[in-house]
């Protein structure tokens, strides 16, 4: 989430210079790259279960936990998104 703040710098440069066509182009760009980044997050978190099976972790536990965290996998890239648009908002003065 942190690359993503980077979103608000660029956001801020374009408002200041009052360009509105940079200012979509930012937002725009940062939701490309929320969804760029969800992808190796997901896979990171989708393999856990494999890696925690390795280490000779009870079975129940992980047959519980696995389907916990494939529920949890689809709030990824949405959390990214807002993450996204909450900087782009804050460029925006719209924070409320």
């Amino acid at each position: 989430m942190g690359v993503l703040s980077s979103v608000a710098a660029l956001g801020a440069h374009a408002d200041g210079a009052e360009d509105p066509a940079m200012v979509t182009r930012v937002s725009r760009q940062g939701m490309w790259l929320a969804t760029l980044l969800a992808i190796p997050v997901m896979i990171a978190i989708a393999v856990t279960p494999v890696f925690l099976a390795l280490t000779g972790k009870d079975p129940e536990i992980l047959r519980m936990m696995r389907g916990m965290i494939f529920a949890g996998l689809t709030g990824v890239p949405a959390l990214l998104w807002y993450s996204a648009l909450r900087n782009f908002a804050t460029v925006m003065h719209k924070t409320r």
